[in-house]
């Protein structure tokens, strides 16, 4: 029966090491070792005395991290680039936690207006990995504001930070009856003086309705009138207001150094926007007409 049993284990394994001991003062008292390099785990049936190998990746199940570029963002939220580094030679990747703008295998990409936690798992013949997860954050405050920004009236309020120093185009998506209020503060050095920069939105996606801006020191401020609007315009695609920071430039608005403005911006008739991401803005400062 012994030798039996060995024969089946051996016509089954053939080369890692597992010990078989059979007890002492049996009628067949004997140990073997078998080697299989093809084995994650071994089943015993004691009712048929089979030894049996599982297989799988000798490596194991994957373990992995995320990685996230940025791993905070201003107000307002943008674009995030993520990476799943995972041990064990994985096969295939699944993601979760959020909506992706696009996946592939290892990589994803997100655009995000909040706090987002982003999750993960990779395969492989060994199994699935714990899920791996990563938060990318996005500031709640309001840039000068005193605080985070909602604009009574719409179903959400999506705030854009501009740098005056170092300014980049930042996407934002806007629903029909949401609003953007795109926050930045004037320099204060003499290079800012008289030069003519410009502050707009272009369209993020199929043009929707006419769009209201408003140029104010007053963030949702859209009623285009008062001592706080600088400038209104109403346009389809894109809404850009040109202006010049202490000293006039022929006819163009004159804005204050050191001073905290907000381009506020609403859909006209917000029925037309029917689908995510049709309304969405790209928001830009241009300083000294060069973009």
């Amino acid at each position: 029966m012994l030798r039996s049993s060995i024969r089946r284990a051996v016509a089954v394994l053939a080369s890692a090491t597992l010990a078989l001991s059979f007890a002492a003062g049996s009628a067949h008292a004997a140990s073997v070792t078998i080697t299989n390099n093809n084995c994650s785990s071994f089943n015993w049936d004691a009712s048929t005395s089979t030894l049996t190998c599982v297989t799988g990746s000798t490596s194991g199940v994957p373990s992995c991290s995320i990685n996230a570029s940025p791993t905070s963002l201003a107000v307002g939220g943008g674009s995030v680039t993520l990476s799943m580094n995972c041990s064990n030679s994985p096969t295939s990747y699944a993601w979760g936690g959020a909506s992706y703008t696009t996946q592939s295998g290892n990589t994803a990409t997100a655009n995000i207006t909040a706090t987002t936690a982003f999750t993960g798992t990779a395969s492989n013949g060994a199994g699935t990995s714990a899920t791996a997860s990563k938060t990318v954050s996005v500031s709640t405050g309001g840039g000068g504001g005193g605080g985070a920004i909602s604009c009574p009236g719409f179903n959400a309020t999506h705030v854009i930070e501009e740098s005056w120093t170092s300014p980049v185009r930042t996407p934002s998506a806007m629903g029909g009856n949401d609003a953007i209020v795109v926050h930045f503060q004037t320099g204060s050095g003499s290079s800012t003086l008289g030069s003519l920069s410009s502050i707009g939105a272009a369209e993020w996606g199929s043009s929707p309705s006419w769009r209201i801006g408003t140029l104010s020191t007053v963030p949702c401020d859209f009623g285009g009138v008062g001592a706080t609007v600088v400038a209104r315009q109403e346009a389809t695609s894109e809404i850009t207001v040109s202006f010049t920071v202490g000293t006039q430039y022929k006819a163009y608005p004159l804005l204050q150094t050191n001073t905290d403005y907000y381009l506020n911006i609403m859909n006209y008739t917000p029925s037309t926007c029917q689908s995510t991401g049709v309304c969405s803005m790209s928001a830009l400062l241009v300083k000294k007409g060069v973009q």
